[in-house]
């Protein structure tokens, strides 16, 4: 893996961390992955941890600030982004999109 691709992925988690840990309430945070036409979508809270995630996102949750990502940074990219749906008010998106 190259050294840009290594220093690109830290970058994003440590934005991820931080905004994360500005989240002191155990609200649910919403987790999408979207690859092509497929949209796959599980809820989370912040203390629950189930390995099957990776399945779906290559992302796993072990607590309140820290945060491992096994998805090749080279192929997905992370944005974080507030719930704009009423199903979601309140809640942040998590979202791993795998690059064209």
């Amino acid at each position: 893996m190259e050294y840009k691709a290594v220093q690109n992925l830290v970058t994003q988690l440590m934005i991820l961390v931080q905004l994360l840990s500005r989240n002191t309430t155990l609200e649910p945070l919403v987790l999408v992955a979207q690859e092509a036409e497929n949209v796959y979508e599980t809820e989370y809270t912040r203390d629950s941890v189930d390995n099957k995630i990776t399945e779906y996102l290559d992302i796993l949750f072990y607590d309140n600030s820290h945060i491992s990502v096994i998805a090749d940074p080279e192929s997905y990219t992370l944005e974080i982004i507030p719930a704009s749906s009423q199903d979601y008010a309140g809640e942040r998106l998590i979202t791993i999109k795998k690059k064209n």
